[in-house]
């Protein structure tokens, strides 16, 4: 190199999931930052498995658990959060006077998440499942 040259590298940005170089701009998801395809589309069933077990609102920003829910309620949305969290994602429990705001605030361990997105995809079919076999029952 010549003096006075500098040596500028581009600084690519990384997935804040998977910590992989992005080749172009990512999706940007509240709570967790910029994010691949590949992450994206593990975001997106995350959240389908979040809906299956009762959580509403967005998971990112926050989903509202009220402490009067059912009891069936609680069990599947206590199910979501120890499955996320074994699944290597921070997930915060925020209890404040009528329920409990449950967010996803990052990834904890990459490899962990990386191997449980098949896992929600089936736990989500299954919630799903016993709902209706519940609503038959009930009739």
């Amino acid at each position: 190199m010549k003096m006075g040259q500098l040596n500028h590298s581009t600084v690519r940005a990384r997935c804040a999931m998977c910590g992989r170089a992005l080749s172009r701009p990512g999706r940007v998801v509240p709570g967790i930052g910029e994010v691949g395809p590949e992450c994206h589309r593990k975001v997106q069933a995350l959240e389908a498995f979040a809906r299956a077990a009762g959580l509403e609102g967005s998971l990112y920003g926050g989903a509202w658990v009220p402490e009067d829910a059912s009891q069936d309620a609680l069990l599947r949305a206590q199910a979501f959060i120890l499955r996320a969290r074994r699944s290597g994602l921070r997930v915060e429990v925020n209890h404040v006077p009528g329920g409990a705001w449950v967010q996803v605030s990052g990834v904890e361990r990459p490899k962990a998440f990386a191997r449980a997105v098949d896992s929600w995809t089936a736990w989500a079919r299954e919630l799903e499942a016993r709902a209706a076999l519940r609503e038959v029952a009930r009739d």
